[in-house]
């Protein structure tokens, strides 16, 4: 039988329930289901030697605490006898197996006689990859639902976590394959459901920036630098992931219409003054990604206000010596 492992906080019992009772409806051994105390990303040291530095910097307590309770699970599968284990989170569905037992058992068999060295089969794809394909290099699925074998657990044991723990495996190299796609997840927030509510709004307003605003002949000159300061603003940010989904379309508004404004006053001033910035913003393209780097490598020693201030200090500047160019010329 497989050993399973349901990743649950302590105060989400309601949750935890619901999982046992997904699995009860498929007649699955329940003497074999584990509950594993997931660590609270919010009430951690994030200075644990399991994070690395960027994601000390730019995760969230959400992402930490989901990515370190796997790595943990995995510590604590690996001082039993468990030659593999099924790894859920509190928030899957099983998709209608009447004998799920069976299923997991059948898919080790056929992934055994394809690779015996596979680490980890993703069981929660959302159609993204097909059953028994190999899928090491590229993210297919998800964390929320995968069997994981002994060699696997233990490279997962090494894993120092640097963004969501899904991403991180494929830096490691895992060996990992699709499975079945047995699992679904409830949960709102989670990349895939992201990316599904974002996708068709970001292509169609993508499409009319390309068209309106990126051939502005001045524009194209200082997209890299006006890119890097934009982009440099938001990784500065611990940003919810479930922010995207609440206010992606107003997000992409703002975004397409701060910079359309910047686009058309910088497109005007060439053309009717003079000025060309193009140096200045290839200045600051250059400047600004240090400092980020500088910052994230040295979180410990930086304060964050400081880093801040400093980034306002450098963008008026710029501003100013823009401004002064335009003086010039109009006089």
């Amino acid at each position: 039988m497989i050993n399973t492992y349901i990743i649950n906080l302590e105060q989400d019992t309601y949750k935890y329930k619901k999982t046992l009772n997904e699995f009860g409806k498929t007649g699955y051994d329940m003497n074999n289901v584990h509950r594993y105390n997931a660590i609270n990303g919010s009430k951690i040291n994030r200075y644990d030697q399991d994070i690395h530095p960027i994601c000390k910097t730019l995760c969230t307590d959400k992402v930490i605490g989901t990515g370190l309770s796997h790595i943990d699970v995995c510590k604590q599968i690996l001082k039993t006898n468990s030659k593999y284990a099924l790894i859920v989170e509190d928030d899957i569905k099983i998709n209608g197996q009447n004998n799920l037992n069976e299923e997991l058992n059948n898919t080790i068999k056929d992934i055994d006689q394809i690779d015996p060295g596979w680490d980890i089969i993703v069981l929660h794809l959302q159609g993204i990859c097909e059953y028994k394909k190999r899928t090491t290099g590229y993210l297919c699925g998800s964390a929320a639902a995968y069997l994981i074998s002994r060699k696997g657990m233990e490279k997962m044991a090494k894993l120092k976590l640097g963004n969501h723990v899904d991403y991180n495996r494929n830096s490691l190299a895992f060996n990992t394959y699709s499975g079945p796609n047995i699992f679904d997840t409830y949960e709102d927030d989670s990349m895939f459901n992201i990316l599904n509510t974002t996708m068709i709004f970001n292509k169609s307003i993508s499409f009319w920036f390309n068209q309106h605003v990126i051939r502005i002949p001045f524009f194209n000159k200082t997209l890299n630098g006006l890119s890097a300061i934009i982009l440099l603003v938001i990784l500065s940010t611990t940003i919810r992931y479930s922010s995207y989904i609440k206010y992606g379309k107003m997000i992409n508004y703002i975004i397409t219409l701060v910079l359309t404004s910047i686009a058309v006053f910088f497109h005007y001033g060439y053309k009717y003054v003079g000025y060309n910035i193009t140096g200045e913003t290839q200045y600051l393209g250059m400047i600004l990604p240090a400092l980020s780097l500088i910052y994230i490598f040295t979180i410990k020693q930086i304060n964050r206000k400081v880093f801040y201030a400093l980034y306002i200090f450098l963008i008026t500047i710029f501003m100013f010596h823009m401004i002064r160019h335009f003086d010039r010329s109009v006089i």
